[in-house]
């Protein structure tokens, strides 16, 4: 198993464990090297929405999403930021586009109904 892989494998059990700092930092070095690593850039956009950041995390799904832009889960991601900061009708798209990918994810149908009774207030 090479370097980065186990870097990669203790950011997740860090970020498993609930220690957003430590799987932060472990992330991070993974981008550092490989700096399309679309999985590991999800999840520094997950970890900073989960901090209030919501700026952050979208510029990190962003970047996740040129990597790999087939992940309905970091659509569904994006869209939960730009729900948080306000940007209904991105939200509203970036649902749009997980349940493209991805057309059984209840949760993505919930939120995209949220999104729309923000539109309707």
């Amino acid at each position: 198993m090479d370097t980065q892989s186990t870097v990669f494998e203790q950011a997740t059990q860090a970020y498993a464990e609930g220690n957003l700092g430590l799987a932060e930092h472990y992330f991070r070095s993974v981008v550092g090297e490989e700096p399309n690593h679309a999985e590991a850039l999800r999840l520094l956009g997950l970890i900073a929405h989960q901090q209030g950041a919501a700026g952050q995390a979208i510029d990190y799904l962003n970047t996740s999403l040129i990597a790999d832009g087939t992940s309905a889960e970091t659509w569904r991601q994006l869209g939960d930021a730009h729900l948080a900061i306000g940007y209904i009708h991105d939200a509203i798209a970036n649902y749009e586009e997980a349940l493209r990918l991805r057309p059984d994810c209840g949760e993505v149908y919930n939120n995209l109904g949220v999104a729309w009774l923000y539109v309707g207030e």
